[in-house]
């Protein structure tokens, strides 16, 4: 697993886009990961399905 991306809204109609360069073995990541696993949710697929799902949150 690697974080490709993370969308942070910042207020209406401003985003940021953030690829952080943190490894997946890191201590704290893996702490947020676990409490927050089962608040809000994902989708998993191909690029053109995430990006789609992104797409129709926005728009």
């Amino acid at each position: 697993m690697d974080i490709a991306g993370i969308i942070i809204k910042n207020g209406t109609n401003d985003y940021t886009l953030w690829l952080p360069e943190i490894p997946v073995d890191e201590p704290l990541l893996n702490q947020i990961i676990e409490k927050y696993a089962n608040s809000g949710c994902s989708t998993r697929g191909n690029a053109m399905d995430i990006l789609q799902e992104v797409k129709d949150v926005f728009y």
